[in-house]
């Protein structure tokens, strides 16, 4: 079984786009592909059937029939990091190891497993414990996602240097939402990030409507690149 996560500079930056686009991709090419969200939180549940709206987008673009729970085993009543919302809530803390053993069980199903992360590397899952620290156990290429505004350099090479300081492997970076007209700024960005991050930019992703998100692929050459890492 091959993995990948999908983590991101900051929350909102569009890790459920880009992991869901993943996965309708791998399926449109006869890929056996599995997904998981190991952390979520959310004020409200999304629906009877499943609890994380991300958790739904990609049960659904990886057609897969595993639980509710089987996908998003730690889910929080509360939008806000799972250490901070546990210990507001009293609903179970996150054990790292348990998640990691739930993440052995469904990618054991698969021929290729996609994780998206929550938030960005350095939330806070247990009082010792961020998101880094549960990448670094799955030992998984890590894809980076994140948002053409302002301060997201700032954001990549805070989240590149986290990153480096754990050991982690980085398989590449998104940008995601990148004007359909581009201005100078713009342009300059991507010529920033390929200057100033030393990461392999595997590719933008354009601005899209909720309706297109649900639909978007990754082309074969952008699928190709991801995996041959």
């Amino acid at each position: 079984m091959r993995s990948i996560i999908v983590t991101g500079t900051d929350t909102g930056v569009g890790k459920t786009t880009v992991a869901a686009a993943l996965a309708r991709s791998l399926r449109s090419n006869g890929i056996n592909v599995g997904v998981m969200k190991p952390f979520a939180a959310s004020n409200e549940r999304y629906s009877d059937k499943y609890r994380s709206e991300d958790t739904a987008i990609l049960a659904e673009a990886a057609s897969v029939d595993e639980c509710d729970h089987e996908i998003n085993p730690f889910f929080y009543s509360l939008p806000a990091a799972p250490f901070v919302a546990a210990s507001i809530t009293g609903e179970t803390a996150i054990a790292v190891t348990a998640a990691v053993s739930s993440l052995e069980k469904v990618g054991a199903k698969h021929d290729f497993l996609i994780v998206e992360g929550i938030g960005g590397l350095m939330v806070p899952l247990t009082e010792e414990e961020t998101f880094a620290d549960f990448a670094k156990a799955v030992n998984a290429p890590m894809l980076i996602v994140a948002s053409c505004k302002i301060g997201t350099l700032n954001h990549i090479l805070l989240t590149l240097r986290v990153s480096r300081n754990y050991g982690l492997r980085i398989a590449g970076l998104v940008l995601n939402g990148f004007p359909r007209r581009p201005d100078v700024i713009d342009r300059r960005l991507i010529d920033s990030v390929k200057r100033l991050c030393d990461v392999d930019l595997i590719c933008t992703i354009p601005r899209l409507s909720r309706k297109l998100q649900s639909q978007f692929e990754l082309d074969d050459k952008i699928l190709e690149k991801i995996l041959a890492i």
